[in-house]
């Protein structure tokens, strides 16, 4: 379903960046998650380009562990004067690696929902994933299960297609 929404977005919206990442199970954690956003957003934007540049020139520790600190760094700070439309989607939340950062995620989602962007996070429910999307202004939710064989999946959105 992800990859049909961001095949779309990127069709009907191309002008706007669309950045995605699909966590796998036992693969993925939440710094990665911000490090692959953040690199999604230099070949689309010069003032991102520019203001990772000037990161890497101070010799910024992109391995740091911390996932604020990273969103902080590579992410808001870098979109603080972006113009530019941009939609991000995040697939299998819940499958990423979160052992003992469960707040940071919590604060990760509160802090993207507060972005100029439109999110959506497919997920199965967590406590941590409905309050870090608690703050969304447009929120609808999806929860299906059915012939296809799936688990019921949560998508929370604030997102506008038309």
């Amino acid at each position: 379903m992800a990859a049909y929404i961001i095949q779309a977005l990127q069709s009907h919206h191309s002008q706007a960046s669309v950045l995605f990442y699909f966590c796998k199970s036992g693969d993925s954690t939440l710094p990665q998650v911000v490090r692959t956003l953040a690199a999604q957003l230099v070949p689309e934007i010069p003032a991102v380009r520019s203001h990772l540049w000037t990161l890497k020139e101070s010799k910024f520790d992109t391995s740091n562990p911390d996932p604020m600190f990273l969103y902080q760094n590579l992410i808001r700070s870098s979109l603080k004067d972006s113009k530019k439309e941009i939609f991000i989607i995040i697939d299998g939340l819940d499958e990423c690696n979160i052992d003992h950062q469960q707040a940071d995620l919590e604060a990760f989602l509160t802090s993207l929902v507060s972005l100029d962007v439109k999110l959506l996070v497919c997920s199965r429910i967590t406590a941590e994933i409905s309050k870090g999307l608690s703050g969304a202004r447009k929120r609808e939710s999806l929860l299906w299960s059915s012939w296809v064989k799936l688990p019921f999946i949560y998508c929370l959105l604030k997102l506008t297609l038309a």
